[in-house]
């Protein structure tokens, strides 16, 4: 994909930053993810891509979505398995 986007920008240059992203976001960057998909979309739009960019922002809402619940969860995480070792019998 990286190579396509250099040959053909105008069609491929929005997929390539959509993926960029979704790593981006699977290394729990949201910051970066978020940056990258709104390239996308910006890009998406001056190209007249309408069906691409809504999948950038949907895919960027899924993102905040994603990792807000994964960022809330981890310090219930930590408190269940402190209140687990609270409550395991001491030997």
């Amino acid at each position: 994909m990286k190579k396509a986007s250099k040959h053909c920008k105008l069609n491929c240059l929005n997929k390539y930053l959509m993926l960029k992203a979704e790593l981006k976001i699977m290394k729990c960057d949201l910051s970066g993810g978020l940056e990258l998909f709104e390239k996308s979309a910006l890009i998406s739009k001056k190209e007249g891509f309408i069906h691409e960019r809504a999948i950038a922002y949907e895919r960027a809402g899924l993102a905040v979505l994603y990792l807000s619940k994964y960022i809330l969860a981890l310090p219930m995480k930590s408190h269940v398995r402190k209140s687990r070792a609270d409550i395991t019998p001491k030997q």
